[in-house]
């Protein structure tokens, strides 16, 4: 049940963030992203993969570019991990 609102809580950010930029107020990419939600759901996953992808999201700085590679390998990791999940 924690996951699901770990879940919930990584969407409504996600959705708070496009809000914003779309409005075009300020919002920082690392304030999204540079939050503990992404590794607790990769160490409930017990994937070492994601959760790597986790810590190099964790530790992504210098640019939005470093921020979103970062980001974007992480989510390949959790489709991978998702798609190897049961149904």
């Amino acid at each position: 049940m924690k996951d699901i609102a770990r879940t919930q809580m990584l969407m409504k950010m996600s959705m708070e963030f496009i809000t914003r930029w779309e409005a075009r107020h300020a919002y920082s990419y690392a304030d999204l992203l540079h939050n503990d939600c992404y590794k607790r759901l990769a160490d409930a996953m017990g994937d070492p993969a994601l959760s790597k992808a986790a810590d190099m999201l964790a530790s992504a700085t210098g640019s939005d570019a470093a921020l979103e590679k970062a980001h974007r390998d992480y989510l390949v990791a959790l489709t991978r991990v998702a798609g190897d999940a049961p149904h």
